[in-house]
């Protein structure tokens, strides 16, 4: 169950979390990674932290130049789910995915 003020469904952190871990998983720094893809590194960091309320046709640009379909991009991932400190954080991450 989410927080007080917290939506169980964040697009733009759930993008963010996937441009961040395609990133990580190239080993490219936020700068390197904007430039490939032909961003700004504030952008990407502002991406990164879901603060970007994209359009469909950025998101379709931006699951494009990553090489991934659009869905995948927009599909929360265990994986990607925020790390928690508490002993709950399987059921904290498996409603992530709800």
């Amino acid at each position: 169950m989410s927080s007080a003020g917290e939506r169980p469904y964040e697009p733009r952190k759930i993008i963010g979390r996937r441009v961040r871990a395609v990133r990580k998983s190239r080993g490219l720094s936020q700068e390197e990674f904007g430039h490939l893809l032909g961003y700004d590194r504030t952008y990407i960091g502002s991406l990164e932290r879901g603060e970007r309320n994209l359009t469909l046709d950025s998101v379709l640009v931006l699951a494009d130049r990553l090489g991934l379909d659009m869905l995948d991009l927009m599909t929360p991932r265990l994986q990607d789910a925020p790390a928690q400190t508490n002993g709950s954080s399987r059921r904290r991450a498996k409603s992530y995915l709800d």
